[in-house]
């Protein structure tokens, strides 16, 4: 897409922003028709075709700090792919840049810049920067040139940055198999048709969690006994980066040291890979990349839509990190284990938990009480009764409950959320003591859940177990048996 479209296409609410801007470095009169834009715009590129046009463009209209950052972000971006910025002084830095129609926002936290102003920016950065010509400007001027076609397939790969969304499958998968609940596996079969194209990920990640032994563990039972407590062991490392790490070796490489060594192991931090120099079968190579791009190890540049270059990812160098330790590496990862890590979560009062920056570990100990409701940018979960008794049969207690949420959100819970999950707890222990019959159910899910509001029906039973079983004391077995009888639904009383 040209900068011409692009301009016109994106920024038309900003379009009053964009012409202060030309006005103040006298480049062209304000204009409304649309013929003229067009106009306008390629005589925007044509000013900017001149080095010292740019270099006043930028004293002229932009402070030196938001023209450092801009500088920043282009010469870090040899991509050109998606920008996160995040922090309100640097979206403040990079609004000036936002209005002028430079760099334009995709989703939350993440930008673009047009391919036609990325080129002029980045050329003339770099003579700025007196940069030495290299092997990676070599590579960097040939992404900054590919074909405008493929324009559109470089911005799907930025978008569906491969670790967010092997993470989120992955999670969401996790969520699905533990709760078991229909809006779990609703958040997972979205998220998959949100992701066209996206499948060989989601084959990846069934065999990930297939040779991951608590996943697996958790895929094949959803009552893992104990499983609060066998988190334990995984809260000290960076459990999902060993586990992917093995699955490279075991899956990826096939147990084949000359695999990992003459493969694997030239994704270096800040290069890149050329493919066409790895000396290995078309086909291994093939199904390697596939691999370490479904787990988010790596970044594939494509070229006529075959892949060219392979870089790591941030969550790739810690795989990397793992698998060919230096001693450089072990002297950073022991000093970050000794630096507080943020993490911002907060519980409401109506028994929503919201948190960020959640490791896997955790994830799993918060599912053991309560189900997702939604994971984009922050994980939402509810506290429900019916999760507190799955939370029990998980090996969780109420004071596990407590300390736990006390860790996440760093303060003092609301107190009618802690004194209503203690008297579910103890209602489920006193329960526990007294002699109950299982019933259960066969019905659909919508007739169950009209059965559920029917005060006839609930004045039977004490307590909901899970989807269509319920607990009832042995004095109103008769009721219960009467009550569906005359509904026609079939019931098991065990």
């Amino acid at each position: 897409m040209e900068f011409v479209d692009l301009i016109l296409a994106l920024n038309a609410a900003n379009y009053s922003e964009i012409i202060r801007f030309y006005n103040n470095s006298k480049t062209v009169k304000h204009i409304s028709e649309a013929g003229q834009k067009r106009t306008f715009c390629r005589k925007i590129v044509e000013y900017f075709g001149e080095s010292e046009n740019i270099n006043n463009f930028l004293r002229n209209n932009f402070t030196s700090e938001s023209e450092n950052y801009f500088e920043s972000l282009i010469l870090s971006n040899p991509l050109n792919g998606l920008i996160r910025i995040e922090g309100e002084d640097n979206l403040k830095k990079i609004d000036p840049f936002r209005k002028c129609g430079f760099i334009f926002n995709i989703k939350k936290d993440y930008f673009a810049v047009a391919d036609e102003i990325f080129q002029i920016f980045f050329k003339f950065f770099n003579t700025r920067a007196g940069f030495q010509r290299n092997e990676n400007l070599e590579i960097k001027e040939y992404l900054t040139s590919l074909p405008d076609f493929e324009y559109s397939f470089k911005m799907s790969r930025v978008y569906l940055d491969p670790y967010f969304h092997f993470i989120k499958y992955l999670y969401l998968a996790v969520a699905r198999d533990i709760s078991q609940t229909k809006e779990a596996a609703d958040l997972f079969e979205n998220a998959v048709k949100d992701m066209r194209g996206r499948f060989p990920m989601l084959d990846t990640i069934r065999k990930f969690i297939d040779s991951t032994e608590l996943l697996n563990e958790i895929k094949r039972s959803s009552i893992v006994a104990g499983l609060y407590s066998k988190l334990d062991r995984y809260s000290e490392t960076d459990w999902l980066a060993v586990c992917v790490e093995r699955f490279i070796k075991e899956t990826v490489a096939g147990g084949k040291d000359d695999m990992l060594e003459g493969f694997v192991k030239k994704l270096k931090p800040d290069l890149y890979y050329n493919l066409k120099s790895c000396q290995r079968p078309s086909g291994e190579t093939d199904s390697a990349v596939k691999f370490l791009m479904c787990l988010g190890v790596c970044e594939v540049i494509y070229s006529n839509l075959q892949p060219v270059y392979l870089k790591l990812s941030p969550f790739g160098e810690k795989v990397y990190n793992i698998l060919f330790p230096t001693l450089e590496n072990i002297a950073a990862d022991m000093n970050a284990k000794k630096k507080i890590v943020r993490r911002s979560a907060v519980l409401t009062p109506d028994f929503k938990l919201i948190c960020e920056n959640l490791d896997i570990g955790q994830y799993i100990k918060i599912l053991c009480f309560s189900n997702l409701l939604s994971f984009d940018n922050i994980f939402t979960f509810d506290i429900t009764r019916e999760t507190v008794i799955r939370s029990i049969r998980l090996g969780m207690n109420f004071n596990d409950f407590k300390a736990l949420v006390q860790k996440i959100i760093k303060g003092a819970p609301p107190e009618n959320v802690m004194k209503t999950v203690l008297d579910w707890y103890l209602s489920v222990v006193v329960m526990a003591e007294t002699p109950c019959v299982l019933i259960s159910v066969s019905a659909a899910p919508e007739k169950l859940a009209e059965i559920e509001k029917d005060q006839h029906f609930t004045a039977c039973v004490i307590m909901k177990v899970k989807p269509a079983h319920y607990l009832a004391l042995p004095e109103k077995i008769e009721s219960v048996r009467k009550y569906f009888s005359d509904r026609s639904i079939p019931v098991v009383i065990i």
